[in-house]
């Protein structure tokens, strides 16, 4: 299956809700008019239906249940006016007092799916007696609560006339000090909270409005917890369960199914300050299932803020913002970000529960140290803590294979510089020159390939492949270093570029050290090239590395020096294809180069130069050679993959033609 972009992964949802209620005959054609006007939408469709169908009674009691409540309607005093709001766990209606005591409007969140019997009805009113007493400037008043008919449980809350947080400080064009202000409000209401030992489990802007006056109201304390605790809800469930709380806002411990602490609050206002300061999230999301979702946010270290902020928005909410002022805000974010708010984020994102504050109130404190020019708590990470964390947790023969080469590698490129240059020792030099040269290789080229894809591996590559660089770079300086040599090299600098900061991979998000990586690569490779210009591999290598370093400019919006190389790299794979014909992975491999070009020249779901036309054309040359290579082997895994991204992406461009 194609990964589905954000908006086609909510029309997904929307389609299988409007299924679910349907017979089996009437869902059946439902699904093939999707399957003929919207195929690309059919198998995300067709597998949800499929999972609600084998679960049963989960779904239709969680996200499925169709809360219906026309206007008029009486709850206790109040009379519902409109739905206001509508999510995967509840919808929202506007209320007013009808009982001529006192006017006052209310909003009405009704939950979806909670089992009604006596145990529930009891939570319910333990919860709300809790709630209530929660009484903070900040934290959005709850007024009552109570299961409506037939089980449909209700809360009654402060009905607050105002955007979601995040939105409030694009419309505003807030300046990075403001949106500290507004943020300061939310850890105050949270803190206050957590002093009466009640934790909140889903702080998300969408939970958080801003008043007329600009006061913050957190929402919803309480709601995820009665959905968390009902028995009647496997949330447990790996085809369906994410959809209890908003992916891209969990918590590594919610995602897992560890205990919810005071501390899962404090990650998610990491979250909710990463979001107001760069208008991003720390983890790319887009186009990934909500499984995929979590997974990213276990496996993947975030990047750092200072480095997010340099790119400008995406999508139609980014659109509220003037295009002057979001230029000027991204200027003065990314310089006050570097250093201590950097620090002070990372911090509350750490995956450990224990390694981040201890409290929302500390994170408080350390914002307020940092505006008044104080020591802040908040450190940076050192390689080698991020290493050993990587080890420790993946005991394995790949990572102590690594370390014993380091170690090894470091005792024999000693022995290489104390060899005498006498007759009877040069060979022994030359034999310890080959083993330093295996070692570094087989590190590089083999221990790097193994834990690459490894959970949190990020740190231990940069520390493996940087480490074998360092003898590399020093054996070319070496009588005996040779052509291939080079090459060895310059593809190593590429590695270490690519783990620095290459965004189509884990990376460290250090984008400027990855150009510098890569132009050292590029030095090298050009060296080879000069002396055998026909030299194959020396292009091969020469293309990935100009096509690595074109994904780097692109994230970091230099757009044109992106262009540049990536035209360089496709011309390249153009010439080793037509003197090869034959060659599926040279095929492949231009045909790959093609699309990324697109890409960067126009596709909307990209950052991009505005060229449909001229993406369309690469696209539609990509789409010959990959349906090609499918024809000529269907059951190849990457050559399916490849057809139906190129499939994908046309069909993407004429929607917006």
């Amino acid at each position: 299956m194609n990964k589905l972009s954000s908006e086609q992964w909510q029309a997904a949802q929307e389609f299988f809700l409007e299924a679910v209620d349907l017979d089996a005959e009437k869902q059946e054609n439902f699904l093939s008019k999707i399957k003929i006007e919207q195929p690309e939408l059919f198998e995300e469709v067709h597998k949800l239906l499929k999972s609600h169908n084998k679960s049963g009674a989960f779904l239709s009691g969680t996200v499925l249940d169709n809360i219906i409540v026309q206007a008029g309607e009486q709850i206790g005093p109040w009379t519902i006016i409109k739905e206001i709001g509508q999510g995967g766990m509840s919808t929202v209606y506007l209320a007013e007092r009808s009982d001529g005591e006192f006017n006052r409007k209310v909003a009405v969140k009704f939950l979806h799916g909670l089992s009604n019997d006596k145990k529930m009805i009891e939570r319910l009113r333990a919860e709300q007696s809790i709630l209530a007493g929660l009484d903070h400037k900040h934290i959005c008043k709850l007024f009552d609560a109570g299961i409506k008919d037939a089980g449909r449980p209700y809360f009654i809350m402060e009905y607050i006339d105002g955007p979601p947080i995040d939105e409030y400080c694009r419309k505003n064009n807030l300046s990075l000090d403001e949106r500290l202000a507004l943020f300061m409000q939310v850890c105050e209401a949270v803190q206050y909270a957590h002093k009466r030992l009640i934790v909140h489990r889903d702080i998300k802007p969408s939970n958080i409005l801003v008043d007329a006056e600009g006061n913050a109201k957190l929402l919803d304390f309480g709601i995820a917890k009665l959905v968390n605790d009902d028995p009647e809800i496997d949330i447990t469930n790996t085809n369906t369960g994410l959809f209890l709380m908003t992916p891209e806002y969990a918590s590594p411990e919610q995602i897992e199914q560890f205990p919810i602490t005071t501390a899962t609050d404090v990650y998610s206002l990491g979250l909710l300050l990463f979001k107001l300061l760069t208008n991003k999230l720390p983890y790319s999301v887009d186009s990934k299932t909500p499984l995929e979702i979590g997974q990213t946010i276990v496996q993947t270290d975030p990047t750092k803020p200072s480095l997010v902020v340099t790119e400008k928005p995406n999508g139609k909410a980014d659109k509220l913002a003037n295009e002057k002022a979001t230029s000027l805000y991204i200027k003065q974010a990314q310089k006050k970000l570097k250093g201590d708010l950097d620090n002070i984020i990372l911090k509350a994102l750490r995956k450990e529960p224990e390694r981040r504050y201890d409290s929302a109130g500390q994170l408080l404190q350390d914002i307020y140290n940092y505006q008044n020019h104080l020591p802040v708590m908040a450190r940076p990470e050192s390689r080698t803590y991020r290493a050993k964390k990587f080890i420790l947790r993946n005991k394995t023969a790949v990572a102590a294979a690594a370390i014993i080469s380091i170690i090894l590698m470091g005792a024999t490129w000693i022995s290489i510089n104390q060899a005498n240059i006498a007759t009877e020792q040069r060979f022994i030099a030359e034999q310890r020159f080959n083993d330093v040269r295996e070692l570094a290789n087989s590190l590089i080229f083999e221990l790097h390939d193994e834990i690459v894809n490894l959970p949190g591996a990020t740190a231990a590559r940069s520390l493996i492949v940087e480490r074998a660089l360092q003898y590399l770079t020093a054996l070319t300086a070496h009588e005996n270093a040779d052509t291939n040599l080079k090459k060895e090299v310059s593809e190593a600098y590429r590695i270490v570029g690519d783990v620095q900061g290459n965004p189509t991979n884990p990376n460290l998000g250090r984008y400027s050290d990855a150009i510098i990586s890569y132009q050292h690569a590029l030095d090298l490779i050009n060296a080879v090239l000069e002396e055998e210009p026909d030299n194959t591999e020396a292009r091969i290598i020469l293309a990935n590395i100009l096509e690595n370093k074109s994904d780097v400019q692109s994230a970091t919006g230099e757009l044109e020096l992106a262009e540049a190389n990536q035209r360089l790299s496709n011309d390249i794979y153009r010439e080793l294809t037509e003197e090869a014909p034959n060659q599926i992975i040279r095929l492949r491999e231009y045909a790959i180069s093609l699309l990324k070009y697109g890409d960067l020249l126009g596709h909307p779901n990209f950052t991009n130069l505005g060229k449909p036309n001229e993406a369309l054309e690469k696209y539609t040359m990509a789409k010959d050679l990959l349906t090609y290579l499918y024809e000529s082997d269907n059951s190849n895994i990457q050559n399916l993959r490849y057809k139906g991204l190129i499939h994908e992406r046309i069909g993407r461009m004429y929607q917006e033609f």
